[in-house]
C-alpha cells in the first residue's frame, strides 16, 4: 500500500458552523435578493413521501425540524433508493420556496446537486469535534495531550504514535493511520472504521470551495 500524505487529504468539514450549515429556517426565501449561495443544508433522511412526478422526502435538520425537500429531475434516471432513511443530503445554496399565508414551505433541489452522505447529521456534527478527524496534519501524543504533528499519527489499529514513514493509509478514505495490514484489520473491525470509512470517502468529494474546511 503507497504512503499518503496529510496534504492530500481534504481536512473534516466544521458542520458544526451553523453559519455555513444553517437549518432550513434560516435558509433564506427564494423570493430573497440578493442571494448568497455559499451555505449547505444539512439534514437527515426521515421518510419518502413520493406521491407525485416529483420526488419528495421528509428530512430533519441539524435542529431536529422537519421539513419537505423536492427533487428535481432534469434528465437521465434519478435512483430514488439513493435518499435512504438515516442518510445525510446536502443542498447547496438551499432557498425556502412556498411559504405563504403561514405555510413552513419546503426546499427545491436538481437530482445532481445533492450530495449524500451515508450517516444522520448528528454524527456528522459529532465527527467535526474529533480532532483525530478535523485536522489536516496528524497527531501525535506531547506530554499526554494530543498536538498537531507534521511527522507523526496514532496507527488505528494498535493505537500507536509513530512517525509517518513508518505508517500506511487507508486505501479507501485516506483518513487512518495504520503500522501493517493486521492493524488495519484490527482497526476496520474493532475501531469502527468500517462505519467510518465510506463517510469519511463520501466527505471527501464535497465541493465547498474555500468554505466550511475551517477548524473547530
Amino acid at each position: 500500500m503507497p504512503h499518503i500524505t496529510r496534504a492530500d487529504v481534504p481536512p473534516f468539514p466544521n458542520f458544526q458552523n451553523a453559519t455555513i450549515f444553517p437549518s432550513f429556517a434560516e435558509c433564506p426565501l427564494a423570493t430573497d435578493a440578493p442571494k448568497d449561495p455559499n451555505h449547505y443544508l444539512i439534514a437527515t433522511v426521515q421518510e419518502d413521501m413520493s406521491f407525485s412526478d416529483v420526488p419528495t422526502f421528509i428530512c430533519k435538520d441539524r435542529e431536529n425540524v422537519a421539513f419537505a425537500l423536492k427533487v428535481h429531475v432534469t434528465g437521465g434516471k434519478f435512483d430514488i433508493k439513493a435518499l435512504k432513511k438515516g442518510i445525510t443530503v446536502i443542498v447547496k445554496g438551499a432557498e425556502r420556496g412556498g411559504v405563504v399565508d403561514r405555510k413552513q414551505g419546503f426546499v427545491g433541489a436538481l437530482a445532481e446537486e445533492i450530495k449524500v452522505i451515508p450517516t444522520n447529521v448528528g454524527n456528522l456534527i459529532f465527527m467535526s469535534g474529533n480532532p483525530l478527524i478535523v485536522a489536516r496534519d496528524g497527531y501525535a501524543a506531547v506530554d499526554g495531550d494530543l498536538e498537531p504533528s507534521s511527522d507523526r499519527a496514532f496507527c488505528d489499529g494498535c493505537g500507536e504514535d509513530k512517525k509517518i514513514s513508518e505508517l500506511v493509509k487507508c486505501g479507501g478514505c485516506g483518513c487512518a493511520w495504520y503500522c501493517d495490514k493486521a492493524c488495519q484489520k484490527k482497526g476496520w473491525s474493532n475501531s469502527g472504521h468500517k462505519g467510518d470509512c465510506k463517510i469519511l470517502n463520501a466527505v471527501r468529494t464535497l465541493d465547498l470551495g474555500d468554505r466550511g474546511w475551517d477548524k473547530i
